[in-house]
């Protein structure tokens, strides 16, 4: 079965673009938005921070995260 990403993307609240190492750039995530015709406000651009964790330290920046995802929330 082949999947295309455009079926993916309809069944998701928001797409999370990695900070770090290779940061996505703003002309890249609208070009992005209009290909796959994504409402710029599912698509967010993470702080490496927050992509760049692992072991425990990915435990502590969960409440960031949340804090994140409340935040996208109050915007819809």
């Amino acid at each position: 079965m082949i999947i295309e990403p455009e079926s993916l993307i309809l069944g998701v609240d928001r797409v999370l673009f990695n900070g770090s190492p290779a940061r996505f750039k703003r002309a890249q995530i609208k070009a992005f938005a209009e290909r796959y015709e994504v409402p710029r406000a599912k698509l967010i651009r993470l702080d490496h921070d927050l992509a760049d964790q692992f072991g425990a330290r990915a435990i502590d920046v969960m409440d960031e995260l949340i804090a994140l995802r409340e935040k996208a929330d109050r915007a819809d």
